[in-house]
């Protein structure tokens, strides 16, 4: 019976409402017109709003009145209508209609006097009655206050807590920056973990603190939000939450300023959008929207706080974030995991099944750049294709990407703690963002688009400007779903408004994007956490996923091959021919030149043109050491030369011989023979005998004969070489000295050293009576001599031999130059061969003494000398102050050369070597495989260092296990 009364009362109330707010928006908008109410209405105007808000408040109240009060208000409330209706038939009397004439008007005016007193009773009867409902709500005051008392705070988070949650650094940050009164937010990209540092957050503070509320609210969408403020409001007892017409909004916003309510953390997650936190708030028409015709107020305007509350945000896009917090100070960086985290990480992922080693793991994670969703995903995949799937294989597919990388990375696997209207997938997640950029600011998107294809770390910021305009894509033709013909409609001004844009920019002659638009376009990708910035503030860097999903987004919409164009052309008008003065340029261009050999056209035309470039960017690869590049691209650069312009052209011919000769230096000297062999032959066609370029390839392929021992045809052909040299520069000239000299050298390598002694001799004839005894060449011809002598063990004489260099140099140059000190380290090979130890340290330690005073190219070969004496004291057993001149040879080496360069490798052995002698084997394992690993990547498997280091280093650890 207590229901049914309560409901009765309800429904009398929402009628008086009803008639009430019809009446009140009658009166609004009469006044509006007319710019005023006759003298009776105006009061009856203004109490009518504050008596509606009275009457809501009694309907949501109406449950906890006592059956008195009911019983006393329902009969006023049924009376209260009455008197509501007899205003409105007033009202219909007396104000003026749209339709009405001048004399009816008139009229009207007169008949308002006669129901002053009327309306003037009116007003005084619905004063009594909100008296009358002031009693009604007195009766639940006490009533309610117990009720509220009783309530147990408790949390709305909608997702279990993790059992296999991995503890990270960042945990700490949000524990200290979340106190009472705070506004913090979790920053990063999506997938980096943000939400389940939240939901464990708010597990940790209701178990450190089960009296404080924790409130969960998720920004996808206006509709989202308010679902759970009504789930706050309900959790909370807010009266009258379940109420459609509620004012949910302001309901919440007005329990959390009140600080009687308790302490309480608000969680807003994934606040990525800023048009939802501007969205005008859901809201019932209410005495403020009577007579106020001010702006629908955002949502964000109901985020609040108190004294006694805190809010954490979780967002990908920072000026969202900063729309919550106010200040960019109180955001936490949440970026991926470090190596342990990640791991732990992925074995807490991993089937018990999984079989797999520690380096496995560790390989795994630094494939995904240590991202969390990622991790998750990958993990969740090889538990359920293993062991099809391992971990081996699926970081194989993650390093080098295909269609197999495309269904390990793009499929869903559901995770307790996300959201199920939420993909799993780390690529999908990224579509997200990206999509979202592309829609609300399409310049950022294709500056993305364009630093997708660069190499990843180091993308300059002065190969982007100006280079990402709408044309780019004009002529791409992206995949569009089949729209209903109102859209295509639509979709058709649109584009008629794009192109009235791009012609007026161009009729104006301003570029679509300058440097203003440059850093804004910036500041996006920025605040999405898609790129990040250098120190320096010019060069950017890209995460591998983000860099490879983009990609798969511009391929799946039809948009990769136009960038891809853009980015070649790009690099060929930036990439300088690798000559000595271009070089600083071209090191720093390299990483991301490289990446042009993966951009292959498809058109005949555009391949002219690339493929030259790739060759170009494949002899500075050679150049600076790089050979397993420089065939890579080489053999890239050939293929497309043979399909478009054919085996004779002498593109093609040039590239032969460049590939040629990195293949040489990888020891693959059958196959560096065809190679040589097919570019002297058709130069020889082409170019004629004597023409340099055919020389030059008749003397790479007689060399590499000769490497193979087969030395008939080899000889035969240096013989014409040199005589070709000889009718084009003489046979005197430098030319002609350096190509026997070269000659010389490869029977010095192949072991004939007799041939090699012959030629030096006739090259050191020649060059006495060219330019006397007393010059630079002379000598350096004499050096040479030297030091074949040396190698066929006669020691003695190839000593006076660098005696008497030494000397010339050093009186010449002096001792602190480049040619004195390979001049010194040539004579100590010689005392060495004749056990004079003692004065062959001494020559060194002469070098090294001055060391500090060498410019870069003598420090170079002062290296050597380092090497060399380090070798030279672990012979006589000083194995301490071998080891202090060989870890200063690889400090050195490592700021002059860079870390990976062969010769610091080669120093980085020696000390391996050293460290052995002492049985410091653990010491001595770890530089034995870095210098392993880094010879493999710089000369390839097949280069005899590379063998013998992995032949060391596989003997350290066999030494280690005993």
């Amino acid at each position: 019976m207590t229901e049914l009364a309560a409901l009765s009362v309800a429904a009398s109330i929402l009628q008086v409402i009803d008639i009430s707010v019809r009446v009140a928006e009658r009166l609004n908008e009469y006044r509006k017109k007319e710019d005023s109410l006759p003298t009776a209405f105006k009061h009856v105007s203004t109490r009518l709003p504050i008596f509606v808000l009275k009457l809501r408040d009694t309907n949501a109240k109406v449950e906890d009145m006592t059956d008195d009060a009911r019983r006393a208000l329902k009969p006023a409330i049924e009376e209260c209508f009455n008197q509501i209706k007899k205003l409105e038939t007033i009202i219909d009397k007396v104000l003026f209609k749209p339709g009405d004439k001048g004399a009816t008007r008139g009229w009207k005016s007169i008949k308002s006097v006669k129901y002053d007193s009327d309306v003037s009773e009116l007003d005084k009867v619905i004063r009594r009655y909100m008296e009358a409902m002031n009693y009604g709500l007195s009766s639940v005051a006490l009533h309610s206050s117990n009720e509220k008392s009783s309530l147990q705070p408790t949390s709305t988070c909608p997702f279990e807590r993790e059992a296999d949650f991995v503890e990270r650094d960042v945990m700490c940050d949000v524990t200290t920056r979340c106190q009472a009164g705070s506004r913090s937010a979790l920053l990063g990209i999506g997938g980096a973990g943000k939400s389940r540092i939240a939901i464990e957050y708010s597990y940790r503070v209701r178990k450190a603190a089960p009296d404080t509320w924790v409130f969960w609210v998720t920004f996808d969408t206006p509709a989202t939000v308010a679902q759970d403020f009504r789930k706050i409001a309900k959790a909370v007892g807010l009266r009258g939450w379940d109420e459609k017409a509620a004012d949910i909004f302001t309901m919440v916003h007005d329990w959390l300023k009140d600080d009687s309510n308790g302490p309480w953390t608000l969680i807003l997650d994934n606040v990525d959008s800023v048009d939802v936190l501007t969205a005008p708030a859901p809201r019932v028409t209410s005495s403020n929207s009577i007579n106020d015709d001010s702006p629908m107020p955002q949502i964000r305007n109901f985020i609040t706080t108190s004294t006694k509350g805190s809010i954490l945000v979780t967002s990908r896009n920072i000026e969202a974030a900063q729309m919550i917090t106010g200040n960019c100070a109180y955001h936490i960086d949440v970026d991926e995991m470090n190596e342990s985290e990640a791991i732990a990480l992925l074995k807490k992922k991993l089937s018990s099944k999984v079989i797999y080693t520690e380096a496995e793991a560790a390989e795994l994670v630094k494939s995904v750049d240590f991202m969390p969703l990622a991790i998750s995903q990958i993990a969740t995949n090889i538990s359920m294709n293993y062991p099809r799937l391992t971990l081996s294989k699926a970081t194989e597919r993650i390093q080098a990407p295909s269609e197999e990388t495309v269904q390990l990375l793009e499929t869903s696997a559901h995770e307790t703690s996300r959201d199920t209207t939420r993909t799993n997938s780390i690529v999908k997640t990224w579509h997200l963002s990206f999509q979202y950029v592309r829609q609300t600011h399409p310049s950022a998107a294709r500056l993305l688009s364009l630093m997708c294809l660069f190499d990843r770390q180091g993308i300059p910021e002065t190969l982007l400007i100006g280079q990402y305009g709408e044309e780019v894509t004009a002529s791409a033709t992206p995949l569009q779903p089949r729209l209903n013909w109102w859209k295509r409609i639509r979709w058709r001004r649109l584009y008629l408004r794009r192109r009235q844009r791009v012609a007026q920019q161009k009729a104006t002659g301003n570029k679509t994007t300058t440097s203003t638009c440059f850093d804004e376009d910036w500041r996006v990708l920025t605040n999405f956490a898609l790129i990040r910035t250098n120190i320096g503030g010019c060069h950017f860097n890209m995460h591998r996923l983000v860099q490879y999903t983009t990609k798969r987004w511009l391929d799946i919409n039809g948009e990769l091959k136009a960038w891809m164009q853009r980015y070649v052309s790009i690099i060929r008008d930036c990439f300088p021919k690798p000559e000595h003065d271009n070089w600083q340029v071209c090191q720093y261009l390299f990483p991301h030149a490289q990446q042009a050999a993966s951009y292959r056209p498809e058109d005949r035309v555009l391949l002219l043109t690339w493929a030259p470039l790739i060759q170009m960017i494949s002899r500075f690869a050679y150049v600076i050491g790089d050979y397993s590049s420089a065939e890579d691209l080489g053999r890239t650069a050939l293929a497309a030369l043979e399909e478009v312009q054919g085996p004779h052209c002498e593109d093609t011919l040039r590239s032969y011989h460049q590939l040629g000769l990195a293949i040489s230096v990888l020891n693959r000297h059958d196959e560096s023979e065809k190679m040589f062999r097919r570019a002297y032959e058709g130069r020889l066609t082409s170019l004629g005998p004597d023409h340099m370029d055919t020389l030059d390839s008749a003397n790479q392929l007689g060399a590499r004969l000769n490497k193979q021992r087969k030395y008939e045809e080899g000889e035969a052909i240096h013989m014409r070489t040199i005589e070709g040299y000889e009718r084009v520069y003489g046979p005197r000239s430098i030319e002609t000295q350096s190509l026997m000299a070269g000659l010389a050298l490869t029977y010095m390598n192949n072991e004939r050293f007799e041939q090699a002694t012959a030629i030096h001799r006739r090259v050191h004839a020649i060059q006495k009576e060219a330019y006397g005894e007393e010059t630079n060449d002379t000598y350096q011809g004499l050096r040479a001599l030297g030091a074949l002598l040396n190698m066929q063990g006669k020691a003695a004489e190839a000593e006076n031999i660098h005696r008497q260099v030494v000397e010339y140099r050093t009186r010449i140059s002096g001792l602190d130059h480049s040619e004195t000190i390979k001049s010194v380290n040539f004579l100590c090979e010689s005392l060495i061969k004749q056990r004079k130890l003692d004065e062959a340290v001494a020559q060194y330690r002469s070098v090294i003494d001055i060391y500090t005073d060498l410019d870069e190219k003598a420090r170079q070969e002062a290296l050597l000398t380092m090497n060399s004496l380090a070798e030279m004291l672990v012979q006589q057993g000083h194995l301490d102050k071998a080891e202090a001149v060989c870890r200063r040879l690889v400090m050195e080496s490592e700021r002059l050369l860079g870390a990976d360069d062969c010769d610091t490798l080669v120093g980085i052995h020696t000390l391996a070597d050293i460290l052995s002698k002492q049985e410091r084997y653990e010491e001595a394992l770890q530089l034995y495989e870095r210098a392993y690993i880094g010879t493999e990547k710089r000369c390839g498997a097949d280069h005899p260092d590379t063998k013998e280091f992995l032949e060391d280093f596989n003997r350290a650890k066999r030494t280690m296990l005993v």
